[in-house]
C-alpha cells in the first residue's frame, strides 16, 4: 500500500516554513522538503496545492508555483531529530498539529 501525506514544518533553526512530501511505498520511506519561506502562508500554500494535485491525479508544477514567490529559497536540511520526529508524527498521526509542523492530508 502507497501512501501519501503532505504538510509545514517550521526549520528548528533559521525559523522558516519548509512545505514537504511524504510517501510511503512498501516500506520505502521518502520525505522531501520542497521549499523554504519566511511565510507560513505561503509554505501551507505550496503544500496545499500538491495535495490538490495529488487527490486530483494530476502532476505538480511547482517550478511555476515556486517562481510567483521572491521569498522561496533552498530549504536548510532539518537536524536528524527533527527529521526523526516529523516522520514519527506523520506514521503515527494522520491529523497531528502543533506549531511546528502540520499534515495537510494523508492518503
Amino acid at each position: 500500500m502507497v501512501h501519501f501525506a503532505v504538510g509545514i514544518i517550521q526549520h528548528p533553526i533559521t525559523n522558516r516554513w519548509q512545505p514537504w512530501i511524504y510517501r510511503e511505498d512498501d516500506g520505502t520511506i521518502s520525505l522531501a522538503c520542497l521549499s523554504s519561506h519566511d511565510s507560513k502562508a505561503f509554505a501551507r500554500l505550496v503544500a496545499q496545492m500538491c495535495l490538490d494535485a495529488r487527490q486530483a491525479g494530476k502532476p505538480v508544477d511547482l517550478e511555476v508555483l515556486l517562481k510567483q514567490s521572491q521569498e522561496s529559497d533552498v530549504p536548510d536540511p532539518l537536524p536528524q531529530a527533527t527529521l526523526d520526529a516529523l516522520i514519527a508524527n506523520i506514521q503515527n498521526a494522520a491529523t497531528a498539529t502543533s506549531t511546528t509542523h502540520t499534515i495537510l492530508g494523508w492518503q
